[in-house]
Parts: C-alpha cells; sequence; structure tokens
C-alpha cells in the first residue's frame, strides 16, 4: 500500500514511495514508473538490526518447533507392576563401608550398608517402584570419605535383580560397573 506521507512531486506529478520503488500518477490515475528500484545499501546498523530479526525469528520458529508435542494429551508411559521386593547385589571391593541409595525420580533413598571388602545384597522394596516408569541409579556413599558413586542409569523388569560392582582404583578415585541380571 502506498503511504501518503512517502508522497513527493517530481516532474509536476505527485510521486509516491512504495519500498524502495518510487511511482508517478498522471492526473488520469495511470501510473508510470519513474524510478526503478532504490539500491541504496542500508547503513550497517540497519542491516545488522534485520539480521538480527531474521536470526531470532528463525530460532523461535525451530523451538516453537522441538517444543511441539506429539502424540495425544495425556498418554503417560505405561507402568510396571512388581509383585515383590527387586534385588540389588552389592559387590564392594573398596577397603570402606558403603551406604546404598536408590536414586528414582529425583528422590533418594537409604536401601542400607554394605562393609569393606564384602559382598551383600540389599532389597529395593516394592513399594519404591509404585508407578515406576524410567531409570534407575544407585549411589554409594562411603563411609568416612567425601567422594560418592554413583551408577550408570538402568531400567528393571519384574523378575530381573541388579548386580552392581564397585573398585578402588588406587589415588584416583573409585570405579563402578552395574548390571541387570535375570
Amino acid at each position: 500500500m502506498m503511504s501518503p506521507s512517502s508522497r513527493k512531486q517530481r516532474g509536476g506529478l505527485p510521486c509516491y514511495t512504495v519500498g524502495s520503488w518510487h511511482f508517478a500518477f498522471d492526473f488520469n490515475g495511470n501510473s508510470r514508473s519513474i524510478a526503478s528500484r532504490d539500491t541504496t545499501p542500508l547503513p550497517a546498523h540497519l542491516e545488522a538490526t534485520m539480521h538480527a530479526r531474521v536470526f531470532f525469528l528463525v530460532l523461535f520458529a525451530a523451538f516453537a518447533i522441538g517444543c511441539a508435542r506429539s502424540g495425544k494429551a495425556g498418554v503417560d508411559a505405561p507402568t510396571i507392576e512388581f509383585r515383590s521386593d527387586v534385588p540389588v547385589e552389592v559387590e564392594n571391593r573398596n577397603f570402606l563401608d558403603l551406604t546404598v541409595y536408590l536414586l528414582q525420580q529425583g528422590n533418594r533413598q537409604r536401601l542400607g550398608t554394605i562393609t569393606g571388602s564384602s559382598t551383600g545384597t540389599l532389597l529395593i522394596p516394592k513399594k519404591f517402584l509404585r508407578g515406576y516408569a524410567g531409570d534407575l541409579r544407585f549411589m554409594g556413599d562411603p563411609v568416612g570419605s567425601a567422594e560418592a558413586i554413583v551408577s550408570d542409569a538402568i531400567n528393571i523388569r519384574p523378575g530381573e535383580h541388579v548386580h552392581w560392582v564397585i573398585e578402588k582404583v588406587g589415588r584416583y578415585g573409585t570405579t563402578s560397573s552395574i548390571a541387570v541380571v535375570q
């Protein structure tokens, strides 16, 4: 749309500017292009502003697409029903006693203690796994030490048990390996 604020006078005819194009109208209402497209470069600060606007528009579109939720609303992952407690066999090859915790959905629950240089079995009560649908991790807190050991994330199903091995590797810290066994 031509804006009257961009009206000028050229060759006795009223001239309008639309974007970077200039038009003149004769008295019969016929339009004539009296100048081609204006190719004057934009000042650097305006060009940078246009590039920033385009960048943020593309960024917003990508963010909106990434946040769009596919599938049906309100449908959750199926939960698993555990009928009995899940055994966790902990092989503590470290010389310090180890307090073992279950890390689940942002919560930490104490399972028990395993003495140094021994193997013991702890139980995850089935009430802690009610409505479970996700990853589990275990944390070992050596008694008398400031460092803690956190296992890799695992998924368990009814009838499986966990075997976790904690090893001391000299002065460079502690390592662990975890497995789900049927």
